[in-house]
């Protein structure tokens, strides 16, 4: 995380989920993927043959055959984790949207303190938002004990992003006067209701539905 602003200034502010609304992936699922390629955790399955159906079909592959990879994380070191975050997010910068590039520079032009929002592992949201120029970020926590081992994990999704957003908005003494928000789920939805402009990018069915409900913007990316 970085410093609180020290400013009696009042900044706008804009807000980014980051999984398949500024990219074509997901940080976390790329971090286990790329720990199986490397051999640093094993599965019982074809591991590019599920992830091609992960990138297919997210939800349901994810659920079945990447979630519970997660647990084996448990008692790795730091170490070892780091770096390949590291590269996950570093990749990922490097493959945005054309339309989130494009957005991305319209609020830094005009100013805006732009935070991203995530249930990825915070290691590689880290580094995924130092490379694009984000202001500030909050995603799923990795705990490590005195010897540098992983004893806990916490998704965003244990939390209201809402919540988040309120939080980071209040340390950096932030604005949501003409602010903006992108999202392309379910999970979403607390923090774009809380912006001026939310807008729904390729959004998932249950976002679709409220989306258009509220006549919020939509936009579709490839």
């Amino acid at each position: 995380m970085v410093k609180p602003t020290n400013s009696s200034t009042v900044n706008k502010l804009a807000v980014f989920d980051v999984d398949w609304t500024m990219h074509p992936a997901a940080l976390g699922t790329n971090f286990i993927h790329q720990l199986l390629l490397d051999g640093i955790v094993k599965a019982d399955f074809d591991i590019e043959a599920t992830y091609a159906m992960w990138r297919e079909n997210p939800g349901d592959t994810f659920m079945s055959h990447y979630k519970d990879l997660f647990t084996s994380l448990i008692g790795l070191h730091e170490d070892l984790l780091r770096p390949v975050a590291h590269k996950v997010g570093v990749d990922a910068a490097h493959n945005l949207y054309a339309y989130t590039k494009t957005e991305l520079k319209k609020h830094k032009d005009d100013g805006r303190f732009v935070i991203l929002i995530s249930n990825s592992p915070s290691m590689a949201l880290e580094a995924f938002a130092h490379e694009i120029g984000a202001d500030d970020y909050s995603g799923g926590d990795f705990e490590f004990d005195t010897s540098g081992k992983l004893h806990t994990m916490h998704s965003t999704s244990e939390r209201l992003k809402s919540s988040e957003l309120e939080r980071i908005a209040l340390l950096h003494n932030l604005t949501f006067d003409d602010s903006y928000g992108y999202g392309d789920s379910r999970d979403d939805i607390s923090m774009l209701e809380l912006v001026t402009h939310p807008i729904a990018v390729s959004p998932k069915p249950e976002l679709d539905v409220h989306a258009k409900a509220h006549d919020w913007e939509i936009v579709y990316v490839n």
